[in-house]
């Protein structure tokens, strides 16, 4: 789901956590050794993302953030801030020779990493372990990791 973050609203706020759960505290941050991705430049999108960032004249690019529940792609057009939340339990996740790509329901995203070959694999594991783990969790998305 598509939400503009660029003001403050408790009500997205909400809508994000319910989606793919609160964001990791300190200790658990430090633990995983980080919960962020490179930063990557979208190269393809679904109708509806393409449209939004076609709208600015420099280059996409993306972040990812790795939640309990799912993961979470900011990314901004023009002065505006934008996350996409994809919760693990739609997301399917390919690792193709130019980079990786997200498919959730109706949206679907391609990305590469900016300045590098290719993706941080330590990244891309801990995220496909996170999604089993989540999915093999009999206790949803409250699980502690």
């Amino acid at each position: 789901m598509l939400f503009e973050t660029s003001y403050y609203s408790k009500a997205t706020k909400e809508e994000i956590n319910n989606l793919v759960g609160k964001p990791f505290g300190l200790l658990k941050r430090i633990k995983l050794r980080g919960i962020g991705s490179q930063r990557m430049l979208i190269i393809d999108a679904s109708a509806e993302l393409e449209s939004l960032i076609n709208q600015q004249n420099t280059p996409p690019y993306t972040n990812i953030e790795l939640r309990p529940g799912g993961v979470m792609l900011w990314f901004r057009v023009k002065l505006d801030s934008y996350v996409l939340a994809l919760p693990y339990d739609q997301l399917s996740v390919f690792n193709t020779s130019e980079g990786l790509s997200f498919h959730a329901g109706s949206w679907r995203i391609k990305m590469k990493v900016a300045h590098q070959l290719r993706p941080d694999r330590a990244f891309v594991f801990k995220l496909l372990k996170m999604k089993s783990d989540y999915l093999g969790a009999s206790e949803g998305p409250n699980r502690s990791y």
